[in-house]
Formats: structure tokens, C-alpha cells, sequence
């Protein structure tokens, strides 16, 4: 395509000149007005071509650029910075695919990965770039060592000028915050753009504070649509990651600057003062500007107290929100006096009465703590009432997501591009983003919605409210927000929930699906129902899980974490994650809530009235330790007089030890465990706890998912159907999912599941053996002290292999090391032959593979020695000489006589293997020679080799800290070669090309 688009302005700019020629020797025959004509034309062809022409180089630069960033990006493992820059770039190239398989391999997408690497594959056009799209074959986000490789590879083979690769570093170093990307010259356009950069790197860096005083007074100097967004946007932000917002972030007079994340005070006041010169106050728009910003503009109505008030240190600066306040005090004075009545009243229809009342106030409390949290948010919202444009509405759908408002977020994203005014001022990117989001919903799941790439779209859509930020795009809340719609929609649906679905006689599959009972009698009858498994129809049957056992009534007790892991964001999460389920269920069934840390607390009684039970749900809190033991006796105390079907739901995100006698007599009991486990938890001690109850176990990947899980238990509790089939496709192991869609009950879900499959053999490769020579002296020692010699293999697929032989002798394998395959630990008798040790690796399919020259055995010369070979010189630890052939082993090699060396090296590199080279008699010789002065014994001795020829190498070679062509501090990072690989040379070069 690319290739199309640069030969397209080259032609229409040449079609210009012979239209001008034309008219020019044709002036005679035709008239003026058709000369004029023509000539115009001509000139404009040749503009338009020329234009075309600057343009597609123009793209091409910011493409290189681009995916420079990107790698830099993946090298820190930074994969959602990493897909913002790579959706930047317009058109593909070798560098740009090789630079996304890395990405989607990383994140563990095969499919995309292939298919990219497949398509880099067929782009490569030189050596360098083929050999740099195999590393990229070889990337595993296990290891750490092939990833930086290909990233490296893929770096040095790009087609990319210094002054491209100048500008992406300087762009990475503006968007990690090391430096400014562009200082600007001091006017208002380029102070607008560094407070946007303060804005950007504030919000990467979690400087909520920085953030929002800097968009309040970017709004304050331009009070454009943009920026107003924009300032509504850090909003959303600061009040999503729980920052206290007061007046003070929006007041000029107390913005304040830190160098964590802007140029110094001194810069800044520079920068203040011309700007005050130039043209007014930086603070406001300008004295002509002033009579047009009044008290009653959009950015005014964020300081509730109108003129800049005189701030105390008090918590609460501003009016509205002291009220709210005040008004909470009232209600905590209020709930107090009423436990204390509890605590003295024995009436129990009093203690009843009494109960109640306090569950009334409870909620109305938290509805003004609501108020108070979300104060700036909803200011925010009004601020931007007056804009109807989509990116507003990607904007107000943050700010409701921000306010925990959920349903109304989703509702507003998905209807951005429904107004007149979205018709009439239409955005393609947001209506792209929401065409995608809907067509997967309402179709039957053609995307997956668990994919990376899906997820990509999210966070891009997401992100189109406000200027292009990589602090927004990237954000915490712009993940669990996208993470949000994923777990609503995939997973659990709307009205109908997946609580099991069962692979064990696959391609036979069972699905359990729970939801109300109106759901399930539609969709029992419907006779358009439609059953999909990996977009293929299937036959089915339905089979009703309502009888009378199941009529029976149901019991159950939450039983949540409340250790110190759980505070923040989990918790809160966590508390409308019950509220939502206890709310959902069906008034017969009785729910009690228990808590644990280092020992259980009743939280909330069994046989408490709903609204008292959903009132305690905010009594949760988070510290101490973590007792899953505990919390299971506490719930099965709590059981012992419920009736009916009794199940425990067992929520933890921490590691616990347990007494499985407790989980045994639940068992006994005929109490069914439900787990859910959050974080970096045992799942295998969670799974063992369900399935010993006849239970299931749910893994949370987020606090935010909890919402959507307890929700998918309420339809574990009542009217359940199985709806069973068989696929045809059992050989497609990647990419399933079951799909149901009900036109009469009006609900649909879609629901992943994976296969196990046999994973993919990395192919077994060599790059480097520890110590790659071994003296006679040394295996003597050993021998001797009847020890066995250590040797380290490096290299991939090394967890494949089940037997190793060195110079014929079978090696013991340290089966107990934990490796990812790059590396295995042997250990050797000591009864090696001198000379070279042939190497067999043998991997558990049979199959073997033979390596030479990767380990010596022999003695080494005493001398030091300096081999030049034109202007190459190389400067071994140890050297070698067997028969004809030298060996250098720990070599290293640059441009320049180490004996007198500048500060202009262009090239230094160190090999950690060896290198081999042939000699002639007359050389080894010359080696061999020992007759030196007493005052010479030290310095080293001058080999000259012959020009034109090449050196065989095995090992590693990497770049050291001191050359040109370093890209990184850590030299191992840096790796040119690996494995086997020759040192090609003349009198004026060395190359070093990768076998």
C-alpha cells in the first residue's frame, strides 16, 4: 500500500509538466482562457503531487517514530503504552508487524501473534531483518532474555534515520517524565501545551493533585471546549482513584508546581513573567478577555465561593460540601443514640422497630457521603452541560463511571452517536469504536471479547473525549472501565447467567444458566431460540433443573475478607458487589454475612430483615490477617439453624492455610462452599475447598469483577436449565465459546472457554555453554577431590530435554532447578579428553541435536596476547592452541589498539564464549615463541592475522557500556549474536552475522 501511495504522487506530479508543456507550445492554437486553464492545472497536479509526496514521507517518519517508542515501551513490559503508539502508526511495515507480534506475544495472544510475525516474515527484505524476525518467533513472556533479544534485533534492523530515532527518544523521555519534549518558545500556545504535558505525565504518574490545578488553569487561560473537557476529564480521574478534591485545586491563587513532573520554579516563573508581558495574565484570559469571564462562566462555577477566598487548612473549604458534612454528623450522632437503645432495650418488637430505623438512616447517610465524594464530579458535569459533541459524551460516560454510576455510564458510551448533534457534528473514530462495541454484543460473539485486541478498541474509544494523552488512554480507570464492559457483557450477560459450563465429556458440553423465572419460562418457549458454539449452529436440548428438591428453601452466608489487603478500592468494590447480590435475591431466601481476618465477626444475622442486611453491608472493613479456617467456622455456626439448601459463598484474595477437617464436616453436613478468589490467591487450596462441598470456584481478576460474579450467583439460586450438545469442530482448540440469544426473553450471553491442548515445543537451540573452556589443571583438581564439574547450558527449549551427553560421557541433569527452558544446570565426571567436547542434547520425543565448538578442554598459554586482523583487534583472557587452530576464549574485540585507545571507540563488544580460528604454521609459531625480556613479560604479545577471511564463534557476543551502539545500561541486553555465529573481516571492516 505504501508502495502504491508514493508512486501515485510521483505520477500525478509528473502529469503537471507536460499539461504545462502542452499549453505553452500549443498558446498559439488555443485561446487564453484555455491556456490559463491549463497551466493552473498543470501547477496544481504539480503541488497536489509534490504535497502527496511530503505527506507519505511525513507519515512514514511518524510510523518509524512510532514503533521506535513502542519497543522502548515493551522493554520496560509496558504493553499498554506499547499499543498506544502502535495504533498511531498508519501504514505497515516489517518493523511495525515484527514490533506487534512482540506485543501480542507477550500478552500471551498466539493467534494475533502469528499472524502478525507471518506477515513480518514476508516483509523482510535484508539478512538483518530476517534474522531479527526469528528472534521475534522465539519471544515468551517467561523469558525475560529472548524478549529483549527480538526487541533489539527488531530495533537495530529497522529502516529508521538518527534524526527519527532523536525524536522518539525524546518523545519516550516526555511521556515517562525524564524530560521535556518541547520546552516551547514561551508563547500562549506553547504554554498551553507544556501545562497539557504537565497534565499527561501528572496523570501517569498517579499527581491527581498536579493534574487537576493544571487543567483548572489551562481551562482558566482558554476556556475552549477542549480544555474544558479536559479539565473535567482529570476530574473523573482524581475522584475514580479516591483523591479529595477541594477548592483549592481550581483557585489560581493556590497552584502550586513540583519538578517531579514540570520544568523548574525558576523556569516557570520566567515563563509566568514573559507570558504576563506578552499578553496579560497567565492566570486569566487577558485584560481585554476579562469582562467575558466572569463569575457565571463555565470554569468559575468550580469555586462555589465565587472570588479567591482566604484558605484555612480546614478539611472542608467549600460550603456545599461542609453542609453535606455537618449533615453526616448528624446522621452518625443519630445512629449512635440508636445503638445505644439497642444495647439497653430487651422488647424485641422495640429492638425490631429500632433496627429498622437504623437501617433507614444508615442509607440515607451514605447517600450524602456519596454527595460529598462525588461533589466535583457532578460540578464537572455541569461545567460540560452546554457541549453535545460525542466527545463530550465519551467525557460525561467517565464521569458517571467515576461516581460508580455504572449502568448510566455504559448507557451513555453506547448512545454517544444517537443524538441530533452527533448527526450533525459526527466523529468517525467514537462511531467506529461504538459500531465494534455493538455489533459484538448483539451478534454471537464473532470478536471475542476476552481478546487483547478487543480490549484495544475499548481503551482507544475510551480515551477519544479528550486530547490525545497516553496518561488517559492508559489510565487505571480507563482499564477497569473497558475491563467493565467485558465482565458485564462476556461473561454474565444482563438477564441470563452462566453458573457452570461443563467440558468433561467434550465434544459433549452442558451448560448451566440461571437468571429470574420471567427469563427462563421465555426462553424454555421460544421457538426462534438460537445456540451457537464457535459461530456454529448446534442441536440441543434444555433440561429443567426445577423439582422439589430445589423448591426446598435456600440459605446462604457470604463470608468475606475483611485482612488489609482488601482496603482501598477492593473493599468498596467488594460491599456493592454484595449489595447487588443480596438486593438481587429472592425475598425467601435468608442471607446472613459473615467476616474474617485473624478470627470471624457475625457482620450481618441470617435471619435479619433485607434492608437491615443491606444497611450492615457497610459495616465491612479491612485489616489483619487472613483465616480462611475461620471464616468457615464462623458461617457454619451461623447455619446451624437454617433449613433447606444451605450454601456458603467464600470470597478471600490472600494465601491461607486450612484445616480441611472443617471443609470435610461442611461436606458432612450437606453445606455446599462456593469460592471466589481475588488477587494473588491459592487457587488450588480454593478449587480443592469447592469441589470437596460439591461446590465451583470463581477467579476474580479484578475487585471490579466481584460486581458482576456475585451478581452471576443469584442465578445459581432458583430457576436453573442445562442446555446440552455436541460440537462437530473438536479439533479447533483456540477461539471457542457458547452462545444463546431469546427474542422472546428478549436476552442473550456469551461465554469463552478454552481447551487444554498440547502447548507448542519451542524448537531446542544452543546459544552459550558455562565455561565454555575447562583447563586439564582444573579437572585434575577435581578429580582428585572426587568432585563433579558444573556446567551451565544456555539457549531455548531446554525444559524439553531428558538427556545430555559432553565428549561422550552422559551429564546428570539438576532436575530440582526451577528453569522457563533457557537454562540447564549439568554436572560431569571429570575424565574429560583434551580438545573439543561434542555436546547431544536428546529431548523427551527422542529426538536429538549435536553442538561443536561450544566447550574446549586443554591447557592455556601463559602469555597475554592481542590478534589484529586489519583493523580489527581482538584481546582474548585465554588462549588456546590445538593442532592449527587457535581458540580465544572471553574475548574482546574493537577497532582500536587496546594498548592506545581514544575516546573515539565505534566499536566494543565482548565475546562470552570462543572463537575459533585456523593458523598457519609460521603464526602458531609465533605463539609459541616464550624467549621475552623480564621488563616485556607483561605486555601483551602482537599477533597480525591475515586480512580476508572469517573466524568461527559459538556463545555470546554482546555490546559493551562504551559503544556507539549501546541502547541500554545493561550490557546483557545488548546481545548481537548468540549461539553459533561468524566474525567476517578486511582491511577496512568486521561484520559479525548470526548462523
Amino acid at each position: 500500500m505504501s508502495f502504491i501511495v508514493n508512486y501515485i504522487g510521483i505520477l500525478v506530479a509528473l502529469l503537471g509538466l507536460p499539461i504545462i508543456l502542452i499549453a505553452i507550445l500549443g498558446r498559439k492554437k488555443i485561446s487564453r482562457r484555455w491556456l490559463i486553464s491549463l497551466i493552473v492545472t498543470g501547477v496544481l497536479l504539480i503541488i497536489i503531487g509534490i504535497y502527496s509526496q511530503t505527506r507519505h514521507f511525513s507519515s512514514g517518519e511518524m510510523d518509524n517514530i512510532h514503533t521506535y517508542v513502542s519497543l522502548s515501551y515493551l522493554e520496560q513490559s509496558d504493553t499498554d503504552a506499547a499499543v498506544f503508539h502502535l495504533r498511531k502508526v498508519e501504514k505497515e511495515s516489517w518493523g511495525y508487524l515484527s514490533t506487534y507480534a512482540i506485543l501480542e506475544k507477550e500478552r500471551n495472544s498466539n493467534v494475533d501473534a502469528r499472524l502478525r510475525y507471518d506477515s513480518a516474515k514476508g516483509l523482510a527484505t535484508s539478512d538483518e531483518q530476517k534474522r531479527a524476525t526469528e528472534f521475534v518467533n522465539y519471544v515468551s513472556p517467561d523469558n525475560s532474555e529472548a524478549t529483549n533479544l527480538a526487541i533489539n534485533s527488531v530495533r537495530n534492523a529497522m529502516e529508521i534515520s538518527e534524526r527519527e530515532i532523536r525524536e522518539a527518544e525524546r518523545l519516550y523521555s516526555s511521556e515517562t517524565g525524564y524530560e521535556y519534549y518541547d520546552e516551547g518558545d514561551g508563547s500562549a500556545s506553547s504554554i498551553e501545551e507544556r501545562l497539557k504535558q504537565t497534565i499527561n505525565l501528572a496523570l501517569r504518574g498517579g499527581s491527581y493533585y498536579n493534574a487537576v490545578s493544571s487543567a483548572a488553569e489551562l481551562a482558566n487561560t482558554n476556556p475552549s471546549d477542549e480544555n474544558m473537557l479536559l479539565l473535567a476529564e482529570t476530574v473523573a480521574e482524581s475522584v475514580y482513584a479516591g483523591e479529595y478534591l477541594n477548592d483549592s485545586y481550581f483557585n489560581p491563587a493556590n497552584f502550586s508546581y513540583t519538578s517531579d513532573y514540570a520544568y523548574s520554579d525558576s523556569e516557570m516563573n520566567n515563563d509566568m513573567a514573559d507570558y504576563d508581558n506578552n499578553t496579560g495574565d497567565l492566570w486569566g484570559l487577558g485584560s481585554e478577555d476579562e469582562e467575558n469571564f466572569n463569575e457565571e462562566s463555565d470554569f468559575n462555577m468550580w469555586n462555589s465561593q465565587g472570588e479567591n477566598p482566604d484558605y484555612s487548612e480546614t478539611e472542608y473549604d467549600d460550603p456545599e460540601r461542609a453542609s453535606l458534612q455537618k449533615q453526616i454528623q448528624e446522621y452518625d450522632s443519630e445512629i449512635t443514640t440508636i445503638d445505644s437503645q439497642l444495647n439497653y432495650t430487651e422488647n424485641e418488637s422495640k429492638k425490631k422497630e429500632l433496627t429498622e430505623e437504623r437501617a433507614e438512616k444508615n442509607t440515607e447517610r451514605e447517600a450524602l457521603q456519596n454527595s460529598s465524594n462525588y461533589l466535583y464530579a457532578e460540578r464537572a458535569l455541569n461545567s460540560i452541560a452546554n457541549q453535545h459533541s460525542m466527545r463530550a459524551e465519551v467525557v460525561r460516560a467517565r464521569l458517571r463511571y467515576s461516581m460508580k454510576q455504572y449502568e448510566e455510564a455504559i448507557n451513555t458510551l453506547m448512545d454517544a452517536d444517537k443524538s441530533i448533534w452527533a448527526k450533525l457534528n459526527p466523529d468517525p473514530q467514537i462511531e467506529a469504536g461504538i459500531e465494534s462495541l455493538r455489533s459484538t454484543y448483539e451478534s454471537d460473539g464473532m470478536t471475542s471479547l476476552e481478546s487483547p485486541s478487543f480490549k484495544d478498541k475499548l481503551m482507544d474509544l475510551l480515551s477519544q473525549g479528550t486530547p490525545d494523552m497516553i496518561g488517559i488512554a492508559t489510565s487505571p480507570m480507563s482499564k477497569d472501565f473497558s475491563q467493565y464492559i467485558v465482565y458485564g457483557q462476556k461473561k454474565y450477560g444482563d438477564k441470563l447467567y452462566v453458573s457452570n459450563l461443563n467440558l468433561e465429556g467434550f465434544p459433549n458440553i452442558s451448560v448451566t444458566l440461571g437468571g429470574n423465572e420471567e427469563t427462563i419460562a421465555a426462553l424454555k418457549e421460544d421457538s426462534e431460540l438460537v445456540v451457537k458454539d464457535t459461530h456454529k449452529p448446534v442441536e440441543y436440548s434444555i433440561r429443567d433443573l426445577n423439582n422439589d428438591e430445589s423448591s426446598e428453601k435456600f440459605s446462604i452466608c457470604a463470608v468475606v475478607d475483611e485482612s488489609g489487603s482488601m482496603g482501598g478500592s477492593p473493599s468498596e468494590d467488594l460491599k456493592e458487589a454484595l449489595h447487588g447480590f443480596v438486593d438481587a435475591l429472592n425475598p425467601d431466601v435468608e442471607i446472613g454475612i459473615i467476616g474474617f481476618e485473624n478470627m470471624y465477626r457475625e457482620i450481618s444475622p441470617l435471619k435479619a430483615s433485607r434492608s437491615v442486611t443491606l444497611s450492615n453491608i457497610s459495616e465491612i472493613h479491612a485489616s489483619g490477617g487472613t483465616n480462611i479456617t475461620a471464616g468457615i467456622e464462623g458461617a457454619m455456626t451461623q447455619l446451624e439453624t437454617a433449613f433447606g439448601r444451605k450454601t456458603i459463598y467464600l470470597m478471600t484474595d490472600g494465601q491461607s492455610d486450612i484445616n480441611m477437617d472443617v471443609v470435610n464436616e461442611a461436606a458432612t453436613r450437606g453445606i455446599i462452599i462456593n469460592t471466589i478468589g481475588f488477587g494473588d490467591v491459592n487457587d488450588e487450596l480454593l478449587r480443592e475447598i469447592a469441589e470437596a462441598t460439591g461446590g465451583q470456584y470463581i477467579h476474580a481478576d479484578s475487585s471490579d469483577e466481584l460486581i458482576h460474579i456475585y451478581l452471576s450467583l443469584v442465578g445459581s439460586i432458583g430457576t436453573e436449565i442445562v442446555v446440552s450438545y455436541r460440537v462437530e469442530d473438536a479439533d479447533l482448540k483456540e477461539g471457542r465459546y457458547f452462545f444463546i440469544r431469546s427474542p422472546k426473553a428478549k436476552a442473550s450471553i456469551h461465554c469463552d472457554y478454552s481447551l487444554e491442548e498440547e502447548t507448542t515445543s519451542i524448537p531446542v537451540s544452543l546459544n552459550s555453554v558455562y565455561p565454555a573452556f575447562i583447563s586439564q589443571e582444573s579437572l585434575e583438581s577435581y578429580r582428585e577431590d572426587n568432585r563433579q564439574f558444573d556446567i551451565v547450558l544456555e539457549g531455548t527449549g531446554l525444559d524439553q530435554i531428558k538427556e545430555v551427553t559432553i565428549g561422550g560421557q552422559k551429564a546428570v541433569i539438576n532436575t530440582e532447578q526451577e528453569t522457563d527452558g533457557s537454562k540447564l544446570l549439568l554436572q560431569i565426571n571429570p575424565t574429560l579428553n583434551a580438545g573439543n567436547q561434542t555436546i547431544v542434547l536428546t529431548d523427551n520425543k527422542g529426538d536429538s541435536k549435536t553442538f561443536e565448538d561450544f566447550l574446549y578442554v586443554g591447557a592455556e598459554l601463559e602469555r597475554r596476547y592481542v590478534f589484529q586482523i586489519g583493523e580489527l583487534y581482538l584481546e582474548p583472557q585465554h588462549t588456546i592452541v590445538m593442532g592449527n587452530r587457535i581458540i580465544l576464549q572471553e574475548t574482546e574485540i574493537g577497532d582500536e589498539d587496546p594498548d592506545n585507545r581514544s575516546n573515539n571507540k565505534t566499536l566494543s563488544a565482548r565475546s562470552e564464549g570462543l572463537i575459533l580460528m585456523d593458523a598457519d604454521s609460521e603464526t602458531i609459531s609465533e605463539i609459541g615463541r616464550n624467549e621475552l625480556a623480564e621488563e616485556d613479560r607483561y605486555k601483551p604479545v602482537h599477533i597480525r592475522l591475515n586480512n580476508g577471511s572469517s573466524l568461527q564463534g559459538t556463545g555470546l557476543i554482546h555490546l559493551n557500556s562504551n559503544d556507539y551502539g549501546m541502547t541500554s545500561s545493561d550490557s546483557r541486553s545488548d546481545i548481537i549474536a548468540s549461539g553459533s555465529y561468524t566474525i567476517e573481516y578486511d582491511q577496512k571492516q568486521g561484520k559479525i552475522r548470526q548462523k
